[in-house]
């Protein structure tokens, strides 16, 4: 039978349209509640760990800046929590989550910029260490805390609207929350981090947080447009092109590069950095977050660059009578300067380095000339933990060498291992020493503030008989001690007299010959200290070493305009680049490097006859270099 044409056909029903998520009335939305608190539960975890990170490159690891991130978070839930309940009660759930998940995502996009710029800002480097951070860390990542924490409410009453039993649901919510916490804290500190670096993974999670925006909010027109600015800020910060990575780095949301940066990754420890030094040709510095670590030369590769090695080799020579198959522990490897000079010196000696970053000993492989050598055993571990292995393995009856010397330079003024400054630690390097071995120990202090340098001297004493301490100028070579200069410290302990006060016949021990302390130097800070012993249930290095980090924040306040002046300048902006080179001299007139960054800058303004005044000046303070003479027959040829 044919149809009729013109019958009446009953109405089609429209297509369905897209749901935003928790609005379908299937099964599994019972379950969306419990899936999305344990997404935002985990971001606020990754995010937390982020920032233990990111700022220590700024202000170092210390019991002050984990307890401002712990409390900054916690509050920043707190207020979210609370803020959450209400807008709970007033709003519909869907729209409103869709809302805090983009704001959420903003929030962390912003979070290296800001780190970068608080952490450069003039207005808080006047401030105490702990007024410092506390507000660093406060002005990062409260509001993206607070704006993670709404959720929180909203999800627990979305779940309750469902009309299940109330105190199951509330219990699935938090348990929910609480899984996603430990994921994320497993998932970013075991493997996103060592693998894509904090950068990289802070855009992941703004991804994560703006696609969770879009699901909630489906019908409404914002996620889309903004999950377009996240999506074009990422790619400004991530991509490739040279565009993108110099606009990246001026709005600080990478790191600088350029032909200077020989090695940059970071690691689960630190970010490692290698670049030429500026203030010496051919020289190049590894930084491990904000700090100087080692130096190396190519030019000159069995130079010891710091002064504290020459301490190391005169006392080492003067303690073996010159023997050169000594076996010795080296616990820090860093540039792996040291070590190699070892070796070089004494050529059938047996090295063990035990350095915690492996990054580390990449980076010095790749910039610092670092290759295998037989004689030379390196260990990726904690040092205390490898001391303990090496004494649990002796005490098992294992028949290990003694060593000869036990060299511990793992210590310095912002990120104080205090596990590895306590006599238990001590007391189980004694066990690997041969009985006339020798304790070689670096640290930092001021010595008219010298409490942490008397109290590590104290503890050593405990563990050893005889103990001396050398320091080591590391502003000026072979020049006195200043009291109030923040300096490089060595202790030298053993259980045998080994009469440092008669060393001499070699060149360094001609140059440290002078740079023991006297013995009332030593008592008088033993009484300042009132004898304190560190040991593993007290140990409080960040109190002692409080006011040696914040007098020197204050002394190097030129270095930070310095250091600012030339990102300005490699950015462009080179009016106010001179603005901070002039700073820079008007506080510190006698700063040779920032002279000669300043007559660069004229050269690229086409101010040649300032340029010519600049290079004068850096001449005059350094006649020794040859920089400055070399770039004024530059100029001249110019004119």
């Amino acid at each position: 039978m044919a149809s009729d044409p013109n019958a009446r056909r009953s109405p089609q029903p429209d297509a369905p349209e897209p749901r935003p998520l928790g609005e379908s009335p299937s099964a599994w939305v019972m379950f969306v509640p419990c899936i999305t608190v344990f997404i935002s539960s985990a971001c606020v975890m990754m995010v937390e760990l982020l920032a233990f990170r990111l700022i220590t490159r700024f202000l170092g690891h210390s019991n002050f800046t984990v307890s401002a991130i712990i409390g900054v978070v916690l509050g920043g839930l707190a207020i979210g929590n609370y803020v959450g309940g209400r807008l709970a009660d007033r709003f519909r759930a869907r729209s409103t989550l869709s809302v805090l998940f983009m704001l959420s995502s903003g929030a962390c996009l912003a979070i290296p910029a800001l780190n970068n710029l608080f952490g450069e800002w003039p207005a808080l480097w006047h401030l105490s260490l702990p007024a410092r951070i506390a507000i660093h860390v406060a002005l990062t990542f409260a509001l993206p805390a607070a704006l993670l924490g709404t959720m929180g409410p909203i999800l627990a009453k979305m779940a309750l609207d469902q009309g299940r039993q109330v105190g199951r649901t509330v219990g699935n919510v938090y348990a929910w929350g609480v899984v996603g916490s430990l994921v994320g804290t497993f998932l970013c500190g075991f493997w996103l981090i060592p693998n894509f670096g904090l950068y990289t993974v802070n855009y992941a999670i703004c991804g994560v947080l703006a696609l969770m925006g879009i699901l909630f909010g489906l019908r409404h027109w914002w996620p889309y447009a903004g999950s377009a600015v996240i999506v074009f800020l990422t790619s400004v910060a991530l991509g490739p092109w040279t565009w993108s990575r110099s606009l990246a780095a001026e709005w600080g949301m990478r790191d600088r590069e350029g032909p200077e940066i020989l090695f940059d990754k970071a690691s689960e420890y630190s970010h490692v950095r290698v670049e030429l030094d500026p203030s010496e040709p051919g020289r190049r510095v590894m930084m491990l977050d904000k700090l100087a670590h080692s130096f190396y030369n190519p030019d000159r590769p069995d130079a010891l660059l710091y002064s504290y090695e020459t301490v190391y080799d005169a006392v080492t020579d003067h303690a073996s009578h010159g023997r050169n198959d000594l076996d010795a522990l080296i616990l820090g490897g860093g540039g792996y300067t040291h070590p190699r000079h070892f070796l070089r010196r004494r050529p059938r000696s047996r090295l063990q380095v035990v350095e915690i970053d492996p990054v580390v000993t990449e980076a010095a492989m790749e910039a610092f000339g670092l290759v295998p050598d037989p004689r030379m055993e390196i260990i990726h571990l904690d040092a205390r933990q490898h001391v303990n292995a090496l004494v649990q393995r002796k005490r098992d009856g294992e028949a290990l060498p003694d060593f000869d010397f036990v060299f511990l330079d793992a210590v310095n003024d912002f990120n104080v291992p205090y596990h590895l400054t306590v006599v238990e630690f001590q007391e189980s390097i004694k066990k690997l020493l041969a009985p006339d071995g020798v304790f070689l120990m670096t640290l930092i202090d001021i010595l008219d503030v010298g409490k942490y340098l008397g109290a590590q001297i104290h503890t050593t004493m405990q563990a050893f008989d005889h103990v001396d301490c050398y320091f080591a100028n590391e502003a000026e070579p072979g020049q006195g001690l200043e009291a109030g200069d923040r300096n490089t410290f060595v202790i030298v302990a053993s259980d045998r007299d080994l009469h440092l006060d008669q060393m001499g016949g070699t060149p360094s021990a001609d140059e440290i010959r002078m740079h023991l302390l006297p013995r009332r130097t030593v008592a008088d800070l033993l009484a300042r200290v009132e004898k304190i012993v560190l040991n593993d249930n007290y140990a409080p290095v960040e109190d002692l070493m409080i006011e040696v980090v914040q007098r020197w924040w204050r002394k190097t306040e030129h270095l930070r305009y310095f250091h600012r002046g030339k990102r300005l300048q490699a950015a462009g902006r080179l009016d106010e680049a001179a603005e901070h080179f002039l700073r820079v001299i008007a506080m510190e007139p006698r700063y040779y490097t920032v002279f000669l960054n300043l007559g660069y800058l004229r050269v690229e303004q086409g101010r040649l006859d300032a340029a010519i005044a600049r290079f004068r000046d850096a001449a005059e303070l350094r006649p020794d270099a040859t920089s400055p003479f070399l770039n004024l027959a530059s100029v001249y040829l110019l004119r």
